[in-house]
């Protein structure tokens, strides 16, 4: 079709009147015959112009609303053709949208494949492949878009034979992995259904021992040959995917020890892996998103999914860096791990107040925030990253790192207050005031939590506000404490702010803000020489506490418990609890264990070990029940590493 126009949106228009004509004529009595004229024109253009698909989109909504405006015409005549020409140009639009998607789609496999070819080994190839398919690019490559992925790299041309072999491997393994998938698809939930004896929704249950079972390959029966003899066939190697699945499934197990040893798995094998896990992931965080009102699922099993699948990358890259530290396989597991971590931040669900934790260290930090920075240059990207940061804060502080954990925060706040993400700008404020009141700096913890309290107020945030208050009462508790200033209209106040706190928590239903006032009341309560009182309190702190999944606040609330019932001389229950805050502190690395450490060895030095060895034998079952036989045994090992240092 020629043209004397002198615009390209004069061309658009043209193209799309003609095809419109074309359709009212009866001249595309199928979707895929407009796609076809469709396509042809838009080639037909690319020869005159380069087009513009915003401005395309535009000429389509313009002619849109000219023809709505027709509708509102007396002329009946003129209503019907536009009502007809409405309805072509829906199909139109519809078609046009679907072709600049599969458009978009060809453009970036081949810039995919492109990229992919640049690679100096396998290990990079992986590593490149890990970005390729990141859910967090925009638009993310759908199951679609990678079997076209995959059908492109085996087809790749003019490369070199070592290339074509890298390419393949890529390839063979994406195919693997949509094809397992593919037999995993009525599996995903299957596990919380599995056992016949139980009856709705059983989370309990092992979904790695399941999917292993579903991902196993059809074992051969073996067959006689005659003459006595049996065919066997040789034994198959399980799949990676098969063999971590199985590691996982069994508790006195670590992915993290299985992936520091050699291994002869290949690329294609990590590549099948990557695909069946963000297969997983998504399964699972899409259904239990639509259980939000079913206490059981609902968000939190949404949260305990993208933590668990990030932490099992971790535990992957981890084990890998200690047998290699130069393999780049290592490194792009770790990517993985972030990847999950930026779409969990994009969450409304994430928890800015604590709950995880996430121990980065030496080169994984740096690489971290390198991969934050990415977001960086989008401005839809910048909120992921401040609630990132906010992790990697409380993180930071629960592990003693208290610069490293301010560092974070205030970077947080900064980017927080520039994407004008209220909620997490508040957070920071409260983590800021929670780092210095570990430093004692009570002064300063005031004044963030003045302000986050102001804020919050402001914005009508009440779990900031709760925290806040929490933060705020807190800190005045010990600053007094601090000074000797033992005024009671003082210490009332501090308390009152920290019952409100309280109060809005529990109508927010928030457990783990619950938690942490109850936390504060009752350590403000042992400062008071009030263990009673304390008591109480730490009791409920550390029910919520475990309610929301805070291992740092069940471990804080069970040294403080320990504390309080030594101040009213309850053995059992000291060295119960204490044994419990110890491990519990241990595992995240907090450095509060050898609070825990030294209290229970005050306890042995006064009561004599004999005595205490009997009692932490009489409270083994319980201990056992809150945190299994191997934390049960670790007890004495770490309470021998506190005494030797």
């Amino acid at each position: 079709m020629s043209s004397s126009s002198s615009t390209p949106q004069d061309r658009y228009r043209q193209v799309i009147d003609h095809l419109l004509t074309a359709y009212l004529q009866g001249k595309f009595p199928s979707i895929p015959l407009l796609e076809q004229a469709l396509a042809a024109e838009l080639e037909q253009l690319k020869l005159e112009i380069e087009i513009d698909p915003e401005y395309f989109q535009c000429c389509l909504l313009d002619q849109e609303q000219s023809l709505q405006s027709q509708l509102s015409t007396s002329d009946t005549a003129t209503q019907a053709k536009a009502e007809r020409s409405l309805r072509g140009l829906k199909v139109i639009k519809k078609t046009w949208q679907q072709l600049a998607q599969e458009t978009q789609a060809k453009s970036t496999i081949t810039v995919a494949v492109n990229n992919l070819a640049q690679a100096q080994d396998t290990h990079q190839a992986f590593l490149l492949l890990v970005q390729e398919v990141d859910q967090n690019r925009n638009p993310a490559l759908s199951p679609s878009d990678i079997k076209q992925l995959s059908v492109a790299l085996q087809q790749k041309g003019q490369a070199s034979s070592t290339q074509v072999q890298r390419l393949e491997q890529l390839a063979t393994g994406l195919t693997k992995g949509l094809t397992t998938c593919s037999k995993l698809q009525v599996h995903v939930l299957g596990w919380i259904f599995d056992d016949p004896k139980k009856a709705g929704i059983n989370l309990g249950n092992n979904p790695w021992e399941y999917w292993a079972r579903k991902i196993a390959p059809v074992e051969q029966t073996a067959q006689s040959i005659g003459f006595g003899l049996i065919s066997t066939q040789p034994t198959v190697k399980p799949s990676l995917p098969q063999t971590v699945f199985q590691v996982l499934s069994k508790p006195n197990h670590s992915v993290q020890q299985w992936a520091s040893q050699p291994s002869t798995y290949r690329v294609q094998d990590w590549v099948e892996l990557l695909m069946i896990m963000q297969f997983l992931q998504r399964g699972l965080v899409s259904w239990f998103d639509q259980q939000a009102f079913d206490p059981k699922v609902g968000p939190k099993q949404s949260i305990s999914t993208y933590l668990t699948f990030a932490s099992i990358w971790l535990a992957i890259a981890t084990g890998i860096q200690e047998r290699d530290p130069q393999n780049v396989l290592g490194e792009a597991c770790f990517q993985i791990t972030l990847q999950i971590l930026r779409s969990f931040a994009k969450q409304p669900y994430f928890p800015l107040y604590g709950g995880i934790f996430a121990s980065f260290y030496g080169g994984y930090l740096r690489s971290t925030l390198d991969y934050l920075d990415v977001p960086l240059q989008k401005v839809e990207g910048t909120q992921e990253k401040a609630r990132i940061l906010t992790l990697l804060g409380y993180s930071q502080r629960a592990i003693g790192q208290y610069d490293q954990a301010i560092s974070f925060h205030q970077e947080a706040l900064e980017i927080a207050r520039t994407a004008e993400d209220r909620a997490c700008e508040i957070a920071n404020l409260n983590h800021l005031s929670r780092t210095h009141i570990a430093q004692k700096d009570y002064a300063q913890s005031v004044n963030f939590a003045q302000r986050a309290l102001m804020m919050s107020r402001e914005r009508g945030e009440r779990l900031g506000q709760a925290n806040a208050l929490a933060n705020l009462g807190f800190s005045q508790v010990f600053a007094a404490q601090q000074l000797e200033r033992a005024e009671s209209d003082h210490y009332a106040i501090a308390m009152s702010y920290l019952q409100q706190g309280l109060d809005l928590a529990e109508k927010q239903q928030d457990f783990l803000s619950q938690a942490l006032c109850h936390s504060s009341l009752g350590s403000a309560y042992l400062v008071l020489s009030q263990p009673q009182e304390a008591i109480h309190h730490l009791e409920a702190g550390l029910q919520a506490a475990r309610t929301s999944g805070d291992l740092y606040l069940q471990g804080l609330n069970c040294l403080n418990l320990a504390e309080a019932l030594y101040a009213i001389n309850q053995g059992n229950s000291t060295v119960y609890y204490g044994c419990l805050g110890l491990y519990l502190l241990n595992t995240i690395q907090s450095p509060d264990w050898t609070q825990a450490a030294g209290l229970l060895t005050v306890v042995r030095g006064k009561i004599g070990s004999e005595t205490f060895q009997t009692i932490l034998q009489q409270e083994k079952s319980r201990i056992e029940q809150a945190i299994g036989g191997d934390g049960y045994t670790q007890i004495p090992t770490l309470l021998e590493q506190y005494g030797q240092h």
